[in-house]
């Protein structure tokens, strides 16, 4: 038992920097940008293709692969109902990621249909833009499955050998 609990421990360990660094840095850094050079920030930082909004794509893309990964390794996974949770997440994220980018409609340019950018308050192929129950509700879930779910694996795992 102690042997699987310092294995957790070990395999979760992340550094303090990264977590307890980064992020201040990079609100540090997008201030400072907004504040030193708002031309650039107003052109490059905010909009649909701005570096704000990509990011979170390309941030969202890594959890995608690895709920998936996650999901598909089930057996590892201390308790069954994880899979549903991981499968889950994934799938938030995916939505997320989705509609972030307009699937896709900023990077290859093609015009919403009709019948959508009548029901979109931003004319663009999504459907946050559409309803409050497909923009915060979703984001709301992803929020609540990193945070909790994360937790939960973690304190899972140290009950019983993870990975």
């Amino acid at each position: 038992m102690v042997q699987s609990k310092l294995s957790v421990e070990a395999t979760y360990d992340l550094p303090k920097l990264l977590w307890l660094g980064v992020p201040p840095f990079f609100l540090v850094a997008v201030l400072g940008v907004r504040w030193l050079f708002p031309e650039f920030a107003a052109n490059h930082l905010n909009g649909e293709t701005g570096i704000i909004e990509n990011l979170t794509v390309v941030i969202l893309i890594p959890a995608i692969l690895l709920a998936g990964y996650i999901a598909s390794n089930r057996r590892h996974l201390p308790e069954n109902w994880m899979w549903y949770w991981y499968m889950l997440l994934g799938l938030a994220c995916l939505y997320f990621a989705g509609e972030e980018a307009s699937w896709g409609q900023h990077w290859f340019g093609w015009e919403t249909p009709e019948s959508m950018k009548k029901l979109n308050d931003q004319g663009e192929t999504n459907f946050h833009n559409m309803s409050s129950w497909l923009d915060q509700k979703p984001r709301l879930l992803v929020e609540l499955s990193a945070n909790r779910g994360g937790g939960v694996a973690v304190v899972a795992a140290s009950q019983r050998h993870f990975f």
